[in-house]
């Protein structure tokens, strides 16, 4: 297991796997969780399809996917960041007792739910955040000292609590999943 979910998951947790979903995409995934690796091995690229023709725009880090063991690890969803690294973290805590609900896959409505996060958080479309990005790399932040004005290398970080949520909600919902 890498270093980037070192402190997400409970110490000593299962022995982990690692494969490529596609040239920007790695999935660590506990063994135990082999099925629901290889269903989200092949969900991933087209939910990001969809997402990269939806927020107009590719990902330009890799993208860290992690599906941790639900042998010590009790939490029941996830969550994305892009700082240090863009990474996603699915737990599989209690997933079975989501049967019985709305969704047809926890997986599904999981992953989509934090790849909305991903996009969301990720966007560096003007020329100064995607530069900023490029010569400081993931920083929130960066303060320039002449001017002592600071950079937003990722400004949606900024934004509150219900837009992010809202509008992953929304996003998983129009990914075939409402």
């Amino acid at each position: 297991m890498n270093q980037l979910s070192a402190g997400a998951i409970v110490s000593g947790d299962s022995e982990y796997l690692s494969v490529d979903v596609d040239s920007n995409t790695h999935l660590y995934f506990a063994k135990e969780n082999q099925n629901a690796a290889k269903s989200l091995q092949n969900m991933t690229p087209n939910i990001v399809n969809y997402y990269e023709q939806s927020f107009g725009y590719k990902m330009d880090d890799p993208l860290n996917l992690i599906l941790a063991s639900s042998t010590h690890n009790q939490v029941l969803n996830g969550f994305s960041t892009q700082i240090p690294h863009n990474m996603t973290m699915l737990y599989g805590g209690a997933s079975l007792d989501l049967d019985y609900f709305s969704s047809s896959s926890w997986l599904k409505t999981l992953a989509t739910h934090e790849l909305a996060h991903n996009f969301q958080l990720n966007s560096k479309n003007s020329e100064t955040g995607h530069g900023a990005h490029t010569l400081f790399g993931n920083n929130p932040t960066v303060t320039i000292p002449i001017i002592g004005w600071p950079i937003f290398i990722y400004p949606n970080l900024f934004l509150p609590t219900f837009a992010l949520e809202g509008n992953a909600v929304l996003n998983e919902s129009t990914y075939d999943n409402g």
